[in-house]
């Protein structure tokens, strides 16, 4: 005899001592009067647990008033969602006049008295670069999954770029010699979603715009830049704006520390906004793929601890279309950072740059503590071409720069630090080149949304 469905009678909050109910509410896609399903209730908690506002989340199914009624109780354990971070790096000595230390501090409160909205400040200094950032978001808008943030970053950079130098034979020499000049300028970028929850993954579209004045600083009389972008920006304040949509798809179980699912996101950017004003005008693509898998989940001292590992993989391909006829300056392009893509290789950014870019990665993890800390070995090959037709007809694996090696992952959202070592080696003449030592590389744990 097939029983009759059962219903929600009601919903309860218990657990939060700062976060508002509604704010816990509005991130299940069920509510009182609906009929109980097991998926929607997942699908609750995963919303929830991407918040990051909890450390501990229990749904509990109990009896309701009358029969084929439930009464679903929702007990969180609530987490610290306020970060204060501080400290140094070492940037490396390009110069010798140079401190090569970098401090940096942050604040950010991303649950604003309980509300889900998100607020944070933040400084980087150097001899040769500072910054002051600002930023707010919040994920609802008019109590719909409307996304919203806007953020203002101010700078100023004392750097370098490549010079255009005539030699005494009368020849140019335009990828030797180098210039510093200041660079001061001001960015404020804003943007605007929707969240949709299909059973199949969550569906996310957001637009945005970004806006920038810039000035660089020096002697044009004495110094001629080949990079364009430099140059048109001399000596007065410029404008440099851009527009953008992104589409994604997520199926992780959570987006910050996946054990399985995938996720892909597109991204189309514009820049260039205003004839006669600005110089440069191009579209910019951004794919990017992920995949977990869970290699094995073994409980271990009585159900205490868990030993699991966790197959990771990401894609990402980056390609750049300037408009033909106009400007487009060597800043503009993609680069290897070393920090993100192509870890390990932190000096060759100024040296390897184009119009397309293929970033690959493969990562084994291994949670310590759940949630708190990890380790993880890595595999990077990263590839830079010149014109993204290059990256399909003309692609080989001597234009890869390869890096592996161990790390330590920190998944404290307040502590998102992720220290690891690489190891350096290219593929030159069908035999491979390894560098002469390990590297210590500091980066952070982000998450594509």
């Amino acid at each position: 005899v097939e029983r009759s469905r059962a219903h929600i009678e009601n919903i309860i909050i218990k657990g939060n001592t700062k976060t508002k109910d509604y704010v816990i509410l509005r991130e299940l896609p069920v509510k009182p009067g609906d009929v109980f399903s097991r998926d929607k209730i997942m699908a609750g908690m995963r919303n929830l647990y991407n918040t990051q506002y909890f450390s501990s989340i229990v749904p509990e199914p109990v009896s309701g008033s009358e029969a084929n009624l439930v009464d679903l109780v929702i007990t969180v354990e609530e987490q610290s969602t306020t970060s204060l971070q501080f400290g140094m790096t070492f940037t490396g000595i390009e110069d010798p006049d140079d401190f090569p230390i970098s401090l940096f501090f942050k604040w950010q409160n991303s649950n604003l008295r309980g509300l889900g909205k998100t607020i944070s400040a933040g400084v980087n200094a150097s001899t040769s670069d500072q910054s002051i950032d600002f930023s707010y978001s919040q994920s609802w808008l008019f109590n719909k999954p409307i996304q919203f943030s806007e953020s203002l970053s101010l700078f100023h950079s004392d750097t370098s770029a490549l010079l255009a130098n005539w030699l005494a034979s009368g020849t140019l020499d335009d990828d030797y010699y180098y210039y510093g000049y200041e660079s001061w300028g001001a960015s404020l970028s804003s943007s605007v979603g929707h969240r949709w929850n299909p059973p199949f993954a969550i569906l996310t579209v957001v637009g945005g715009m970004t806006n920038t004045v810039t000035d660089n600083l020096y002697d044009q009389n004495l110094y001629i830049p080949i990079d364009s972008g430099v140059n048109k920006y001399a000596e007065r304040f410029g404008l440099k704006n851009s527009i953008y949509a992104s589409i994604s798809l997520d199926d992780r179980d959570i987006n910050y520390d996946p054990s399985t699912g995938w996720f892909v996101n597109q991204r189309l950017a514009w820049y260039g906004l205003i004839p006669d004003v600005e110089h440069e005008f191009y579209l910019r693509s951004d794919t990017k793929l992920e995949s977990y898998l869970k290699l094995f989940d073994i409980p271990v001292a009585g159900g205490y601890w868990n030993f699991k590992a966790v197959l990771a993989a990401y894609t990402g391909f980056s390609a750049i279309f300037p408009v033909p006829g106009t400007l487009f300056g060597s800043s503009s392009k993609v680069y290897i950072d070393g920090m993100f893509n192509g870890r390990g290789w932190t000096d060759i950014y100024n040296d390897v740059r184009g119009k397309a870019m293929l970033s690959n990665r493969i990562e084994l993890r291994i949670p310590i503590f759940t949630g708190v800390i990890g380790l993880d070995g890595f595999f990077d090959a990263v590839a830079v071409k010149e014109e993204p037709e290059q990256m399909f007809n003309d692609l080989s694996i001597e234009d890869f720069y390869f890096s592996f090696g161990p790390g330590l992952r920190f998944l404290v959202p307040q502590f998102p630090l992720h220290l690891l070592f690489a190891n350096k080696f290219r593929v030159k003449d069908g035999d491979v080149v390894w560098d002469s030592k390990w590297q210590f590389v500091l980066s952070f744990n982000m998450t594509n949304k």
